[in-house]
This record gives C-alpha cells, structure tokens and sequence, in this order.
C-alpha cells in the first residue's frame, strides 16, 4: 500500500512538471541588431486593398471619400504578464501623438478606421496627404519566464488623390504602352504617366 502510494505520487509529480513544462514557450531569441534600432520598419499592416505588407502601406484615396476604409495592424501572438501585451499608437504629420490603442492578451491584429489615422472623421481633403507612423510597444515573456519589451514601427503612406482621377487598372483601353519585368509580369503606362503593375509580379513591384 506503501508502494502503491509512492507510485501514485510520483506520477503525479512527473505530470505536473510536464504540464508546466509544456505551457512554457519556447522559441529561438533573435540575438542580432533590433530592427527599430537598425532604423527598418517591420510593423506588418494591410488595407487599401492592399495584402498584409511588413512596413510600410501606401493608401490612395479620392478627395472627398469618407474615411472610412479600415486599416489592420498584424502582430505575434504573445505571452504576458499584462492585460494588453501590445500598444500601439498612431503619429500626426506634425509629429504628435494621434490615435492609440491597447491589443488584448492573445490578439493578433488591431483594426481601425482611415479616419483614426488621419485625425478626422470628415471626408479627405488634401491637407490629409502624408506619411503616419506606427509605433509598437509589445511586452513577452522569454523562455525563462523574464518579461521583454519589444519596439517597433511602421509608416502609413495616404495619398490623396484629385476628384477627377482614376487610378490605372491593367488593360485599360488607354494603356499606350507596355514592357515585361518576367515572364508572367507586366508594367503598363499611358500617355498621361498614370502605370499599373499586371500579373505575377515580384512583391518590391507591386504598389
């Protein structure tokens, strides 16, 4: 009964180690350069129409369009010993801080308005024209349970458009002109410079 018991109590001990174990991360802890401070923007943002792109997303907006299309900022799903282990905040062109928001635990992915980017819910005007920046604090806790902060950024090109013009699409009738950048990638130009990049395209060729 004695060994029975002892049994018993080292299995429960062995389980309970491995449980602890496998609820701890494990994960190879970048040694190098951080990329904030190697000045590369590696915020991973999508929306425009645009696939989720590490750095840097370039919006072309129409004067007088609502802002309403929605930006989404994409993370790492962390492990923290804090309610939001990720805080984002959004720059003004003047360079003071504009919009800014807690992830919640878990989370990978923060969405808002174009109107929270450019610091207005009225429709786009010229004077919204500009480059936003990103700034990322996330906090994680590294294989040996220490809390780590994490900085990182990126840019939010909005490029306001004349009421008049129309972006090029590929094959427009009024593409005068057309070369091959591979063999299924087409850059087309009109005569009034407006271009459009078709086909499968490397990704640095694509808008």
């Amino acid at each position: 009964m004695r060994r029975l018991g002892k049994r018993v109590w080292i299995w429960s001990f062995l389980f309970g180690f491995f449980l602890g174990f496998s609820s701890c991360s494990h994960f190879p802890l970048d040694t190098g350069p951080a990329a904030a401070a190697s000045n590369d923007p590696t915020v991973v943002i999508s929306g425009c129409g645009q696939e989720p792109r590490s750095g840097y997303l370039f919006c072309r907006v129409r004067e007088g369009a609502n802002p309403t299309e929605r930006i989404t900022l994409h993370f790492p799903k962390l492990d923290c010993a804090r309610a939001n282990c990720i805080r984002f905040q959004l720059t003004k062109l003047d360079g003071s801080f504009g919009y800014g928001a807690g992830v919640a635990k878990g989370a990978t992915e923060a969405s808002f308005p174009m109107g929270d980017v450019v610091g207005s819910g009225q429709a786009l005007n010229p004077f919204h024209d500009g480059e936003y920046q990103v700034l990322v604090k996330a906090y994680y806790l590294d294989p040996e349970r220490f809390e780590r902060v994490l900085n990182f950024y990126g840019f939010i090109r909005v490029n306001i458009l004349a009421p008049a013009y129309t972006p090029l699409v590929c094959d427009d009738p009024m593409v005068a002109w057309e070369a091959n950048a591979g063999r299924e990638c087409r850059i087309q130009y009109t005569s009034a410079g407006r271009s459009e990049v078709c086909g499968s395209c490397p990704d640095f060729l694509k808008p």
